[in-house]
């Protein structure tokens, strides 16, 4: 299946699971609908001035005629800044500036509008406006953007970074799952010296990766914190995780596994599929991805292509996030949501109501229905044990069939724990995913992230002078012919001639200030 066909089914499932959003139907205005302008990712593909009855639905429910503002995927950041800058942005778009400098710099400009104070009147919008990481980025005690969730529970984010192994190799090699970082580079150093694959030519690599920044994966258990970046507490003071002491021994069993021959040598320039088809394609014993089921199936389509016959969940599986020294297996947090939602703070209080019922209707157990399943009678049947049946021929979707929901699909949010769902990922799969994800729920802890001093780092006088870069950290500390410990002092000292330890004691100021 194409990546392209990927997106398309993916979007057809994107807004459901978040039940209990119900339109303010009340407020739908019955005469001349309210004009709102939308950008956002090829919304020109939903809004396209042919027959679509999904956006009639949508129209007749909410009271509202969308103007579609077109942005791709390689130009929205571009887009937006130019209409900033030029005072031509419109109603409401989408991007993913939150807690930037970019991020305050328009609210103090008053480009966007606040939300409502009380959005009760709005259940979808409130619901997912309640996380701690939302309200952290409260600025003047206000809410400025509607967050763009992926999972209603963020602690399904714990599949999105591990690592997927060749169980066959490990049996060929007679070698168990790998338990320790020991074990773990050892088995990786296996793959790629003593002919896995019984090919009888050197030919394999032990450890690749969908691209260097998912290697974190490989050895979450000594740096927790590192999943997440921004600040973290060591010895009483609070430090940028790219100057912690988890990124060094990240980067240090990183460089262990690279100098003995288990990492893949082309790991820094990894970009687009290389990593999924040296693992998919049988060149690799293992690969940093997300191990949720949209992801493993990435590979597997690639393993399909060369070897129809076999799944490949029968000769791949998911690595255990193991112990650290003190016997906690920790697992990936990140923010509840990627992108917001922000709203032109010259739209009127009708236009405002109007974007939230329209945010409401699409996140409504009457949207979600047509969202995964399309029309009653024309797209699917509803039996008497309440079970729907498809009318639809196998390769088509409601989010191919109707173009409302190729882009609008994903307006309110991302709906990716309907993956473990998806029929046209295999059965076996999807199982074996969704119970490693049971499993890790209940062995590994997320660890703290403090949201609050995330939100604020912005804010901070010293904050744009210094610019992180784990990326070439890590490149530099892996590669480097000079010792560990001349290669971490390099690091640090670049920082600080940044003025990093004046931003730490700002931070650190800032932290005692509000009690952390």
């Amino acid at each position: 299946m194409s990546q392209k066909r990927l997106l398309v089914l993916v979007l057809a499932v994107a807004v459901a699971g978040f039940a209990g959003a119900a339109p303010a139907r009340e407020k739908a205005a019955a005469d001349a609908p309210i004009r709102v302008s939308i950008a956002h990712w090829e919304i020109d593909q939903s809004i396209t001035g042919q027959p679509d009855p999904v956006y009639d639905l949508v129209r007749n429910a909410v009271g509202i005629q969308i103007e579609p503002v077109a942005t791709g995927w390689g130009d929205w950041r571009d887009k937006i800044n130019v209409w900033a800058a030029s005072g031509e942005l419109p109603d409401t778009w989408s991007t993913d500036i939150v807690g930037t400098t970019v991020y305050r710099n328009w609210i103090a400009n008053r480009l966007v509008s606040p939300l409502p104070e009380d959005l009760t009147a709005y259940p979808g919008v409130y619901s997912i406006t309640q996380a701690g990481d939302y309200q952290a980025f409260q600025v003047d005690g206000k809410n400025w953007f509607i967050p763009r969730a992926n999972y209603p529970d963020p602690a399904w984010w714990a599949n999105d970074r591990g690592v997927l192994i060749r169980t066959d190799w490990l049996e060929n090699l007679g070698l168990p799952m790998p338990q320790t970082r020991e074990q773990f580079i050892d088995t990786m150093v296996a793959f790629a010296t003593r002919d896995p694959n019984r090919s009888g030519r050197n030919d394999t690599i032990g450890l690749t990766a969908h691209n260097a920044g998912f290697l974190w994966g490989a050895f979450m258990e000594v740096a927790p914190n590192l999943a997440w970046g921004g600040w973290v507490k060591e010895d009483g003071r609070w430090v940028h995780s790219a100057v912690s002491q988890q990124a060094r021994a990240l980067y240090s069993a990183l460089r262990e596994l690279y100098q003995r021959g288990g990492l893949d040598p082309d790991f820094a320039v990894l970009g687009g599929n290389d990593g999924i088809d040296r693992f998919g394609a049988g060149r690799a014993g293992a690969l940093a991805i997300q191990v949720a089921a949209k992801h493993w199936h990435r590979p597997a389509e690639v393993w399909a292509s060369l070897n129809p016959d076999v799944p490949f969940e029968q000769v791949s599986g998911i690595v255990p996030e193991r112990r650290d020294k003190n016997g906690q297996r920790w697992r990936f947090i990140t923010a509840s949501y990627w992108s917001e939602t922000y709203i032109n703070s010259n739209v009127s209080d009708a236009k405002m109501d109007a974007i939230l019922r329209l945010y409401d209707f699409l996140m409504s157990d009457e949207f979600q229905t047509v969202q995964l399943w399309g029309f009653e009678g024309i797209d699917y049947q509803e039996r008497t044990d309440g079970t729907k049946v498809s009318l639809l021929a196998p390769d088509v979707f409601p989010g191919t069939k109707y173009p409302f929901l190729h882009s609008m699909g994903y307006w309110t949010t991302w709906g990716d724990q309907h993956q473990y769902d998806y029929p046209w990922i295999s059965e076996g799969l999807r199982r074996e995913s969704k119970e490693h994800l049971d499993w890790v729920l209940a062995n590994a802890k997320a660890p703290d992230v403090a949201w609050e001093l995330d939100a604020a780092a912005a804010t901070l006088p010293s904050y744009a002078r210094v610019n992180f870069d784990a990326a070439e950290d890590r490149t530099t500390f892996i590669l480097s012919s000079r010792s560990e410990d001349a290669v971490w002092d390099e690091i640090i000292s670049k920082y600080n001639a940044m003025g990093y330890q004046q931003l730490e004691r700002e931070m650190n100021e800032y932290a005692r200030s509000i009690g952390k």
